[in-house]
């Protein structure tokens, strides 16, 4: 017998988990062990689900699930778990409740938030876990929205959180639209209406982020294809969480009025809360906001309304009275409230809680005139402006050649004669001190030069000016302030209520509301009103050049 000794071959030592992901060498056909040591296996949180057998409900599976493997990928949390708040914990428990049968009682849930309360963080975890974990065979879950940049939203934090956790990070192959499941069979992929549309789809899952969005035919025809989609799965879900929107007859519109009509609407939270469920569809509505008729000044409902707890009164404060909101878009976008269009210009409420009956003023008072001109079948506007005890009164006369529009004079020749619109110029500068007459220049240059021939102080104010931005925001802050008075007249109130506003970095973009709509008289009036406003900041009442 040989007397060689054999020296042995030292035991290697296996990598960990962490230590495969790290270096790209984990395949699942070998190291399925590392997960199961983990307890991260998709079968195994399959498993804790109701409908699998095991003990957790649903919404306690998805929590539980979140906090153990998703962790915030941005912010103050960076690297924390995602945690849901109270209230995400109970809307979630509706979202995912299940029947006596063990099936999901929601098919279709439409959520309404005011902005910055965490809609894609949340509808990002719901769509990872849809995608994996839930339950259904081979799930596919769309992420819709009205346009490529917003569906990028959503998608790209479900990618963030896959990747904040090195477990999570192995169950899905990541790519640039689409993120997979192989364990599940699972998909994840976005859609947008002003992309390539997809029809032949079979999802069990949609998650809409701002629905309000979706007006345009494309949009409506994403939207169709989405719920014509899900017919086939066993437990469809769609999940549509929104802001307010500014038209009713959109789909957003629509789907928010069959709530509120539905018997089972409740309210809660001193109703700034509304929650209803059909049983019978497998609707659930859920939406914070305002409540009609709430003082916008009201922080207490602006929280209530608010219920994340990273929003704070100061927050909301601060977003209001930044130059760059209007008053209509911070009761849309931070207090989830419809409004008439999404670009009013001037709240509602403000115009007609500056009425002063007694507007009107004495002979000889010093008056400031602006003129807004348009001839074929359009409406010309002739307003006056004067300060009294720091406000300033304004007053117009409209003339028409369109018939069904609210002016004080019509002409059915479909022209407006301008030599009428001097008469009444000069019959004001009888009665007045006319200080000042502004105007733009596209049509009465020539009328203008009459008047200044007959002594009166003229100025061009051309519409795309920087002037004419400073005289539209002084108008606008004057009317928050409560510093302007009027007199009621019907015919002023419907050119100011037809306004539509957008700010811009060069100011206010004026517009109308609806292109059957005038707003001459409002934009004639802004000029008065600047001119007027400006004569006390100057100290003096002539004119100037511009």
């Amino acid at each position: 017998m040989s007397n060689t000794k054999v020296k042995p071959v030292p035991p290697s030592r296996a990598k960990s988990l962490e230590e495969h992901q790290r270096d790209g060498t984990f395949r699942m056909d070998r190291h399925r062990d590392l997960l199961e040591a983990v307890d991260g296996t998709v079968a195994q949180w399959q498993a804790r689900s109701v409908r699998q057998g095991g003990s957790m409900l649903p919404a306690e599976h998805f929590e539980v699930w979140c906090r153990q493997y998703i962790k915030h990928t941005v912010g103050r949390w960076f690297g924390e778990p995602f945690t849901l708040e109270p209230w995400q914990r109970t809307l979630v428990a509706e979202l995912l409740a299940v029947g006596k049968d063990g099936r999901r009682k929601t098919r279709q849930a439409l959520v309404g938030l005011p902005r910055k309360n965490g809609k894609s963080s949340l509808l990002s975890a719901l769509a990872l876990y849809f995608a994996s974990i839930e339950g259904e065979h081979a799930p596919d879950v769309i992420v819709a929205a009205g346009s490529r940049d917003q569906a990028a939203v959503v998608f790209d934090q479900a990618r963030a959180f896959a990747g904040s956790d090195p477990i999570i990070d192995l169950w899905f192959d990541q790519q640039r639209f689409v993120m997979k499941c192989p364990e599940s069979d699972g998909l994840i992929r976005r859609i947008a209406a002003d992309g390539k549309l997809q029809h032949g789809l079979n999802p069990s899952t949609v998650i809409v982020d701002e629905l309000h969005s979706f007006s345009t035919p494309r949009q409506v025809e994403l939207w169709a294809a989405m719920q014509t989609a899900t017919g086939a799965r066993e437990l469809p879900f769609t999940c549509s969480i929104t802001t307010a929107g500014y038209d009713k007859t959109t789909i957003l519109g629509q789907l928010f009025k069959a709530a509120i009509d539905l018997p089972q609407l409740e309210a809660r939270e001193d109703g700034s809360l509304l929650v209803a469920r059909d049983d019978d569809s497998g609707f659930l509505f859920w939406w914070y906001h305002v409540p009609e008729g709430t003082d916008i000044e009201d922080e207490d409902a602006w929280m209530r309304a608010n219920p994340a707890s990273w929003v704070t009164a100061d927050v909301l404060r601060q977003q209001l009275e930044s130059p760059s909101m209007d008053v209509n878009s911070f009761l849309r976008l931070h207090c989830n409230v419809w409004t008439v269009t999404r670009t009013a210009w001037l709240p509602t409420g403000c115009w007609d809680g500056m009425l002063d009956a007694t507007a009107t003023p004495e002979l000889g008072q010093t008056i400031y005139v602006g003129v807004d001109v348009g001839l074929v079948h359009d409406c010309t506007a002739v307003s006056i402006a004067w300060v009294r005890d720091n406000t300033v009164c304004v007053k117009s006369h409209v003339f028409s050649a369109v018939a069904d529009v609210p002016a004080h004079e019509y002409y059915d020749t479909g022209r407006i004669d301008l030599e009428d619109v001097e008469s009444y110029i000069r019959e004001l500068a009888d009665k007045y001190h006319v200080a000042e007459l502004v105007f733009d220049p596209r049509f009465f240059e020539r009328s203008a030069q009459s008047l200044s021939a007959e002594g009166l102080t003229v100025a061009p104010l051309h519409q795309s000016s920087a002037a004419m931005s400073d005289a539209y925001q002084e108008f606008y802050a004057s009317a928050r302030e409560g510093r302007i008075r009027h007199d009621g007249d019907p015919v002023l109130a419907e050119h100011v209520a037809a306004t539509a506003a957008k700010q811009t970095p060069r100011g206010w973009k004026i517009s109308k509301i609806d292109q059957s709509k005038r707003i001459d008289a409002c934009v004639a009036t802004v000029m008065a009103h600047w001119r007027a406003w400006r004569s006390v900041a100057e100290g003096g009442d002539e004119g100037f050049l511009l």
